[in-house]
């Protein structure tokens, strides 16, 4: 190996230069700079090619891997209404940041403060998942009470008070229903608990399902196992958002009040703090009575004086709303 490496039998490869690791100059080539390169923002030979290589092999093998998971998914797959309103919801937000992000790559740099537009649209982002958290883990617990494999523990309710249409027979937070049911009480934690705890019950149910038996994973039906996938996804993108680097501090209701009616779509729909948003069924029945009886109203006739004005302003307002 001595003779071949003198002779030049081997082919080697070497530069002065250096390579940009970060912002919009990744990967060029640059002349070694003492500051940079003890701060790591350009690396030389041979680290730089094998930082390149590294990252090509693991970005391809992860592609790979998602490519398998999604190769037997079925796109005609049927989801909730609701669930695509949060999905483009989530999507548009974080289009959103990852545009900011290109724009002010440059500014965001390890021990600065982020960028005052970059760091409001992280505390956005982090809101509307919290948002989203909460959304899924109201279904869930829906999910498990009509799901066939726990029903047993629910009984329908006609109560007025009562938040679902079903309510437990026994409480679930005590020691005798974690040793009965340890399944069913690691489902029921998990609408219960901030977001700071679901990765700790996440990690019990995937440990308790690779250990119990068949009888046992049968009771997970196909709907409840997409409610926890959701609901685990989101909490994944909750978590990455929190552990960002360098970190944004949360937004105060005056700076979330702000983004009310944007063109995201996800504050479009949002309303103000104690603002009444009823949907109940009684609510929606006479909004809609109302609007087909004002839309029936007859257009103004007659001359056309100040209360002729008066009822084409109202006719147009009432046609409006309508549509």
């Amino acid at each position: 190996l001595n003779v071949g490496w003198k002779a030049g039998w081997f082919d080697t490869y070497f530069s002065e230069k250096c390579v940009v690791m970060y912002g919009s100059q990744y990967g060029d080539l640059v002349d070694w700079e003492e500051g940079s390169a003890h701060r790591f923002d350009v690396l030389g030979f041979p680290r730089a090619q094998l930082v390149l290589e590294a990252q090509l092999i693991i970005l391809t093998t992860l592609r790979e891997v998602v490519d398998n998971i999604l190769s037997g998914v079925d796109a005609s797959l049927h989801h909730e209404v609701h669930d695509h309103f949060w999905w483009q919801w989530l999507k548009d937000e974080l289009q959103h940041v990852v545009d900011l992000q290109g724009q002010l790559r440059d500014s965001i740099r390890q021990g600065q403060p982020l960028p005052p537009s970059y760091r409001h649209a992280l505390g956005c982002l982090r809101f509307l998942l919290h948002h989203v958290v909460r959304y899924f883990s109201i279904r869930l617990e829906k999910k498990i009470a009509d799901s066939p494999g726990f029903h047993h523990g629910w009984e329908e309710t006609n109560v007025a008070w009562a938040k679902y249409d079903y309510l437990r027979i026994n409480p679930i937070q005590t020691k005798q229903a974690f040793d009965e049911d340890p399944l069913e009480w690691c489902l029921t934690q998990l609408p219960m608990e901030s977001v700071e705890n679901h990765a700790m019950l996440f990690a019990f149910l995937q440990d308790y399902l690779s250990q119990c038996n068949y009888a046992e994973e049968r009771r997970m039906d196909e709907s409840l196992l997409r409610c926890i996938s959701d609901l685990s996804a989101v909490h994944e993108m909750c978590r990455a958002v929190i552990l960002s680097r360098p970190q944004h501090e949360c937004l105060t209701w005056e700076e979330l009040e702000e983004q009310l009616g944007k063109d995201r779509s996800g504050w479009k729909c949002a309303t103000r703090p104690g603002k009444e948003d009823d949907t109940s069924p009684e609510s929606l029945r006479k909004s809609a009575v109302d609007l087909i009886q004002e839309f029936y109203l007859k257009p103004p006739s007659g001359p056309r004086n100040a209360e002729w004005v008066q009822r084409s302003k109202t006719n147009r307002r009432i046609l409006k709303a309508f549509w």
